[in-house]
């Protein structure tokens, strides 16, 4: 992946797929976490809403699916909660605790392959 969800349009980033890295230790105290990854120098706090979108992602489900369990459990209106959860991906991108990967495009492809000219 080339980009970071974090900077991807709404669209985008609804249909993005957030999975946490297997190897990140995250311990829960209260509605707050910690959370850590290898790669990461130091360990990370997670607010309540960020210790919330960890409990909430699995790795199957799209950014809207996480967005409107914000939305049920918290009762903010969805745009407000995705602006929250692209600041918690933000978050968590910057603290090596993601392995994202955006949703397959649903329309034709805009890009176009050709093969490379022979050599001369």
């Amino acid at each position: 992946m080339t980009e970071r969800p974090s900077l991807l349009d709404d669209e985008q980033l609804d249909a993005c797929v957030v999975r946490g890295r297997e190897d990140a230790l995250v311990r829960h105290y209260g509605a707050e976490a910690v959370a850590w990854s290898p790669l990461a120098p130091t360990p990370s706090y997670l607010d309540p809403l960020a210790a919330l979108v960890w409990q909430l992602h699995d790795g199957d489900d799209p950014i809207t699916a996480i967005r409107d369990d914000v939305n049920e459990l918290l009762g903010v209106p969805p745009a407000v909660a995705r602006k929250q959860i692209r600041r918690v991906i933000r978050s968590l991108e910057s603290s090596s605790l993601l392995s994202t990967s955006p949703a397959p495009p649903s329309g034709p492809s805009e890009w176009v392959h050709f093969p490379l000219p022979p050599n001369p």
